[in-house]
């Protein structure tokens, strides 16, 4: 059987002229030559020729490659260089391979507990850790349960595009937030699918309902963010095969135990119950309340906003397919310049409300995709220090000489009270709350 002598991949995605295609060219140590092509997201057709020679067949792969870098007639643009784990275009990746199972064993020895409900629940959370990409985007990206890891359908793209990536969706959100649906729209979109490879279909893509809305934008962000967790574990060092050299990464530094005193209990429940407004989730009850103590984050919290004035108690909403990684690395800010790409509207920080279906939203899907029948909720201690009450959405907080953001209904443009903190050591977790 031949073997690979080298390999070029190459994309080309211009939606005024409805390309969205893959092209892929082998050289083999047989002197031949296999072509691979199609539209991202089909199988596409394969051809393989023979040539007298390895010489021939290495001239033939130069050749081709030429003319698939140039453009064509007619302002067709040329194809480009795809980028994705161990292509030929990038160095070659040694992949770790995370297992569900093997996250699920981990967290169950790591976590402390002190209950079978709180082991239970721990089997659950490996199940879902994962975000629900596959489903939220039609299958564009696959989620491989055995890996653990994202892909586009062209493979796992490189960090470069992923930085890429991230800055033409700030130019994206910035456009549609100003519905400029122009020139600049359509070449900024045919980069971001060269960078991102997604099946699109076979119909001419349409700007304006490809990037419908900010909600649009903000769905390809989560999208980047799986595939750059998908890289960080793709290009991690590989765990050895001897058994008896295996050093367990310290993974989980936490505990979880369920709450059985009533009073604990019935506190939890009041502050819900007194915050309750007729949201579309406000039909959940509480159900479990769990103690959780995030080594990290309470380490982070003694050495900061334990120390703040106006520390307030809060409810803090997240899907459960993000609960386990929160154990583990505790809350994050995403790095983004644009609101128009993360969706807040009072810059990037940690969000939290004091009512409690406000939050709750974000546990069930309301504010966002959400396929999952448990749902959860933190109460959290937020460090608000000096805050200040903005007069209305704002790309440019926190105010100079404030701790925090606290928007008012009437006040700041909402219609329910938002706290927001900008760094991580000014919100620590203290209960967990499931809904039924």
């Amino acid at each position: 059987m031949p073997t690979i002598v080298r390999q070029a991949k190459y994309i080309k995605s211009d939606v005024a002229k409805n390309n969205n295609k893959f092209w892929y060219i082998t050289e083999l140590d047989d002197a031949s030559i296999e072509t691979h092509w199609g539209r991202v997201g089909d199988t596409g057709q394969r051809q393989i020729k023979p040539f007298g020679s390895q010489g021939a067949a290495s001239s033939f792969f130069d050749k081709k490659c030429t003319e698939k870098e140039r453009s064509g007639r007619n302002g067709e643009i040329a194809y480009r260089p795809l980028n994705v784990v161990g292509s030929e275009n990038t160095p070659t990746i040694t992949t770790k391979t995370v297992t569900s199972s093997r996250i699920k064993e981990i967290a169950k020895k790591q976590i402390k507990t002190n209950n079978p409900t709180v082991t239970k629940l721990i089997e659950y959370l490996s199940k879902v850790n994962a975000h629900n990409i596959s489903s939220a985007t039609d299958g564009q990206i696959t989620y491989n349960d055995t890996t653990g890891l994202f892909s586009t359908p062209l493979g796992i793209v490189t960090q470069e595009n992923i930085d890429n990536a991230n800055d033409i969706l700030v130019e994206i959100g910035d456009l549609v937030a100003k519905r400029s649906y122009n020139e600049k729209m359509k070449n900024r979109t045919n980069d971001y699918l060269m960078l991102v490879p997604q099946n699109i279909g076979r119909k001419r893509l349409e700007v304006r309902d490809f990037w419908s809305s900010l909600s649009a934008v903000q769905q390809q962000k989560a999208i980047v963010d799986s595939l750059q967790a998908s890289l960080v574990s793709a290009t991690s060092n590989p765990v050895s095969d001897k058994k008896d050299t295996v050093v367990e990464e310290k993974v989980f530094d936490v505990e979880l135990f369920l709450v059985e005193d009533k009073k604990e209990i019935n506190r939890a429940h009041r502050m819900y119950y007194k915050t309750k407004k007729p949201h579309s989730c406000s039909y959940l009850n509480p159900h479990n309340v769990y103690k959780i103590k995030i080594g990290k984050m309470e380490q982070e919290w003694n050495n900061d906003g334990a120390k703040m004035t106006n520390i307030w108690e809060l409810w803090h909403g997240s899907s459960c397919s993000n609960l386990l990684s929160i154990m583990s690395k505790g809350f994050i800010i995403p790095p983004s310049t644009s609101s128009n790409v993360t969706g807040r509207m009072f810059s990037n920080g940690v969000y939290a409300s004091s009512i409690s279906t406000k939050a709750l939203g974000y546990s069930t899907g309301y504010w966002g995709k959400s396929s999952y029948n448990r749902y959860f909720m933190f109460v959290v201690d937020m460090a608000m220090g000096r805050y200040f009450v903005p007069p209305g959405p704002s790309n440019n907080l926190p105010k100079p000489g404030y701790d925090s953001t606290f928007a008012k209904p009437g006040l700041s443009g909402i219609q329910n009270e938002e706290m927001i903190v900008y760094r991580l050591s000014q919100v620590r977790p203290k209960y967990l709350v499931e809904f039924k």
